[in-house]
């Protein structure tokens, strides 16, 4: 089973809420604002550009695969 979320925004919310694999490593664009009250963290996020977005998500995307060892 795959889920597949197509809502870049909607990916970056999620993230925002922690490291899907638990330890983040220090240069994770999303360290600054994990440690942002929600409210705050969840009106960044939508005013964030498409560019922004997609530069968070596909960092998360190689880190991901790193790890895992592709």
């Amino acid at each position: 089973m795959s889920l597949e979320i197509s809502n870049n925004r909607v990916w970056v919310k999620m993230l925002a809420q922690g490291c899907p694999l638990g330890d983040p490593f220090p240069e994770c664009p999303m360290n600054e604002l994990r440690g942002t009250p929600a409210l705050d963290r969840l009106a960044r996020i939508d005013r964030m550009s498409e560019q922004e977005l997609d530069g968070i998500v596909g960092h998360h995307r190689t880190c991901l695969a790193d790890r895992e060892g592709r």
